[in-house]
């Protein structure tokens, strides 16, 4: 049901974009535009790739939504911020062979 709303929204802000391209946009319109536009490739890449999310630990996700917030407000932190979230992802606890769910 989340891929559907992903689909459905990736396709209303691409609708939205092109019909700001579509008007000559001016002003704040040429913001919206390009905003609508990046958000629905966006949301198009995520349905695309949805059942390969699915499979992502919650703690990464928490951890990459972080990371990303940092990076977007000071961008030269991404030489800090890209390996430590390596490291956190080749140093955090793993469960026994035995005890891993399928």
């Amino acid at each position: 049901m989340r891929r559907l709303g992903f689909g459905i929204a990736a396709a209303f802000f691409l609708i939205a974009g092109c019909y700001f391209w579509w008007r000559s946009p001016s002003g704040a319109e040429i913001w919206v535009q390009g905003a609508a536009v990046r958000i629905g490739l966006v949301l198009t890449a995520i349905w695309l790739a949805y059942p390969e999310l699915k499979r992502i630990p919650g703690w990464l996700s928490a951890v990459l939504l972080i990371a990303f917030a940092v990076v977007a407000i000071r961008p030269r932190l991404v030489v800090v911020v890209a390996p430590a979230i390596f490291a956190i992802w080749i140093l955090r606890p793993r469960q026994p062979k035995s005890k891993r769910s399928t």
